[in-house]
């Protein structure tokens, strides 16, 4: 039982374990079974609190749960953190749980109606400080607990145990303030704790929604490893060489315009010479000008490299860039230049066109590609961070069609249009006007033969 996840020892002093019966010791032994707890209902659930300084995640399922889940979620809690003599509080869908000295944790499954009128169960996990009999800790979970945390409970959810238990689906979500007052509630999908603000539009206003703390305790360290290795930094003349192979490389690619848009926050020239820049070598001459990119600190190319996911690339200096290069975490670059480029790689040529005729009503710009149009559109303050200033472009989207570019600048949006392309593909025309001109011309040597067969018949006839 043990083995197969059903029961798991519960720790006691040896004192206790030991009773004299007759001349022979007898070791008596206890054990948890979660499978034979007692049924908490919804509202007792829900009384568990997770107010501040508590935090809580939430997980769904996508509407898979089996009911052995959370029994065995809980025997594996036990078997890494049980403390001797200190029992937890168990039910079949409720549990509050020793994590370490200054912690614990309380597991329940929570009914939610939500905003579709859809009624679903998620896990929500509460970590908060452990309080003393003197006074009511206000101190915030620590960082690495939390994480300790959800690495053990996700844990039980990808494993599998002698064949019996398949992983099973889930994703990470916390409340929406848009839903804090309702009984119906909005939940934002937190994916790693990447992101510090998260927008949501359900209701058809855009409210921004400070996600910093979770950030802060959940999300994966900002430092890349590639950070600490470039302190010591490589030579002056392989420091030459590795900005050669990587102007050769992405001029090859004729990335020059997508490499503008990706380093805007970072180039110190003015818009003008940063337009006529006709070389990738030029921009990075322009980066190790400005500081932010120098043999001591090579984590700008390396950015590069992971976003563009051009893991091929190899220099001719020795472990340039990294062999685990696909690990980096890209620190140099925001977020929100993230979604640009997302943006650019996405947007189609007809798309290009049909946003160029819309936002210059006065003079109709012709832009050769997505890039030149969002070079554009920066300047002009279309496409800006502050994210007020973006919802008349976003409307301009979803009216004509294009509701993918929702989903890249707001995190709930759910939408299966979103196109998937290369970031040049824009230059190379869409899939429907390649179709459209290879039907034109067989209809156009269609009428040809037609007309041959005509003439050869009034000829001899």
């Amino acid at each position: 039982m043990i083995q197969l996840g059903f029961i798991c020892n519960r720790k006691t002093t040896s004192s206790q374990d030991i009773k004299s019966k007759s001349k022979k010791s007898v070791v008596k032994r206890s054990f948890y079974v979660p499978l034979r707890l007692a049924f908490k209902t919804a509202s007792e659930v829900k009384a568990s609190s997770d107010e501040f300084p508590a935090i809580s995640i939430y997980y769904d399922f996508e509407g898979y749960l089996p009911d052995v889940l959370f029994p065995y979620m809980i025997i594996d809690f036990l078997n890494k953190f049980q403390m001797e003599e200190v029992d937890p509080i168990l039910l079949y869908n409720h549990a509050q749980l020793y994590f370490d000295q200054d912690h614990h944790v309380t597991l329940s499954l929570v009914k939610f109606i939500t905003k579709e009128d859809n009624r679903k169960f998620l896990l929500k996990v509460t970590i908060k400080r452990t309080n003393t009999l003197a006074e009511k800790s206000n101190e915030e979970p620590s960082s690495e607990a939390c994480k300790e945390v959800l690495s053990t409970v996700e844990m039980s959810f990808k494993q599998s145990k002698d064949g019996g238990r398949r992983g099973i689906p889930f994703k990470r979500c916390i409340p929406c303030d848009c839903s804090h007052t309702s009984e119906k509630k909005h939940f934002q999908f937190v994916g790693d704790f990447q992101y510090k603000w998260m927008t949501c539009s359900k209701d058809g206003i855009f409210i921004k929604m400070d996600v910093t703390r979770y950030h802060q305790l959940f999300g994966r360290n900002e430092k890349s490893p590639h950070k600490e290795e470039s302190k010591q930094g490589i030579s002056e003349n392989d420091f030459r060489q590795l900005l050669t192979d990587t102007a050769a490389w992405f001029d090859g690619l004729g990335y020059l315009k997508i490499l503008k848009v990706l380093y805007k926050d970072h180039l110190k020239k003015s818009r003008v010479e940063v337009e006529r820049a006709n070389s990738v070598w030029d921009l990075l001459q322009d980066l190790t000008a400005s500081g932010s990119l120098k043999p001591s600190n090579l984590t700008i190319l390396y950015d590069t490299v992971k976003i563009t996911q051009q893991f091929g690339f190899k220099s001719n200096v020795e472990n340039q860039p990294p062999e685990d290069i696909e690990n980096h975490v890209v620190s140099t670059l925001s977020p929100f230049r993230q979604k640009i480029y997302q943006l650019g790689v996405k947007l189609r040529k007809d798309e290009v066109s049909t946003l160029a005729g819309l936002f210059n009503t006065k003079l109709v710009k012709k832009y050769q590609d997505s890039w030149s149009l969002i070079m554009d559109f920066e300047h002009r303050g279309i496409i800006d961070e502050d994210f007020t200033k973006m919802i008349e472009f976003l409307k301009v989207f979803e009216i004509n069609g294009m509701k993918w570019a929702k989903r890249i600048f707001v995190d709930d949006v759910q939408d299966d249009t979103e196109p998937t392309v290369s970031p040049l593909s824009v230059n190379q025309g869409s899939q429907q006007d390649i179709k459209w001109i290879a039907v034109t011309a067989l209809f156009i040597a269609l009428i040809g033969i037609l007309l041959h067969l005509v003439s050869f018949l009034f000829f001899y006839f």
